[in-house]
């Protein structure tokens, strides 16, 4: 904790892996000629503050440890509300950990709803406890010359990619560090933790990333390691003859999609997905104990396809949920190969791009 004359309170919290502080406003009594620091275990202050009332008021006071003598810190944190008092020994706040950035930084500023939008669409496709440890996030990309960031997310057997504008500093004359992999566990407290309205600021460096709002600021560790090249299996589907564009109803899609996975084998959850001659798509699927579903829907396109493929039903279903506030249709582009991968986009956002590899066998 450290508290100014002014009455700026932060609260810091931090596991060495991430480092989370949270800025309020508090009324200064006396006492406070400087900026106070404090150190507190933090479990026991959470479980006490959430035992009061929401309309109680806290009164917090510095005082001396009575246990000083005994080799103990020699401040302690005295909280009281009505007739409630308690003491709370503090720890020397010299020793408490700190991530600190380092001047080999890279900073954009996005707003907040752009930055929870890329990393939510991206996460999705992300590994979970992967052994190839680097899959185990999403990647982020900076481009400052053309001010956008490209957020990449996959697993392997999938990928999703989302681009969304960034104002860079102008300042820089050169760009330490262009890409960095930000873990899961930090994206999952980001989303908890940053408000969809204004914006944030954003400070990359090659070990740490760091979100700044006025309310709050998420440090977090990167994830060392090299990312694949995504670029590699993510066909240009607008340039490749192979690829028919196919659109289709999209709720519609989703729907059948989750009908036809109850048939589905549960280890592979795969589902036949064939195109016609007559533009019909046939999704089919099958168990071992010889249950069975089909249904099929119409799709338009410029010229007919004759793709036969098994994919992933989890996996098709969780790309078509990304393309939520958008109007009903979808865009599956699809080739005659069967190793070829399939790819998810909507016209309305061409930057939002899913891949799903087919299932072999």
């Amino acid at each position: 904790m450290s508290i100014t004359k002014s009455g700026n309170l932060n609260l810091v919290g931090s596991d060495r892996e991430i480092e989370i502080i949270s800025r309020t406003k508090v009324t200064i009594i006396s006492g406070f000629t400087k900026t106070e620091k404090l150190a507190v275990q933090a479990d026991r202050l959470n479980k006490l503050l959430s035992s009061f009332n929401k309309n109680d008021e806290l009164e917090f006071k510095i005082a001396k440890n009575p246990k000083a003598s005994d080799g103990a810190y020699h401040l302690a944190l005295q909280i009281k509300s009505g007739k409630s008092q308690y003491s709370l020994s503090l720890f020397d706040p010299e020793n408490y950990p700190s991530l600190k950035i380092s001047s080999e930084s890279v900073t954009f500023k996005i707003t907040n709803n752009n930055l929870l939008w890329a990393l939510q669409r991206t996460l999705v496709t992300s590994a979970h406890q992967d052994v190839r440890y680097y899959l185990n996030g999403v990647y982020l990309e900076l481009q400052p010359q053309d001010n956008y960031i490209r957020v990449v997310g996959t697993d392997g057997h999938r990928l999703g990619t989302a681009t969304t504008e960034a104002i860079f500093d102008t300042k820089q004359k050169s760009i330490p560090v262009n890409s960095v992999i930000l873990p899961r566990t930090s994206i999952t407290k980001i989303n908890s933790l940053i408000g969809v309205d204004g914006d944030c600021q954003v400070i990359v460096t090659n070990q740490l990333l760091r979100i700044a709002t006025p309310f709050v600021v998420v440090t977090s560790r990167l994830i060392d390691g090299r990312y694949p090249d995504w670029r590699r299996v993510v066909p240009d589907v607008e340039k490749n003859s192979d690829y028919i564009k196919c659109s289709l109803i999209r709720s519609d899609t989703k729907q059948v999609v989750s009908r036809c996975a109850l048939m589905a084998n549960e280890k592979t959850t795969a589902l036949n997905f064939a195109f016609n001659s007559a533009k019909e798509l046939k999704i089919s699927a099958t168990n071992t104990t010889d249950e069975n579903g089909i249904e099929s829907i119409l799709y338009t396109a410029s010229k007919v396809s004759k793709a036969n493929l098994s994919l992933n039903a989890a996996y098709v279903h969780d790309a078509l949920n990304q393309f939520d506030g958008y109007d009903d249709t979808i865009d599956i582009y699809v080739s005659d190969s069967e190793t070829a991968p399939v790819v998810v986009k909507h016209d309305a956002n061409a930057t939002l791009t899913y891949v799903v590899m087919p299932l072999r066998g």
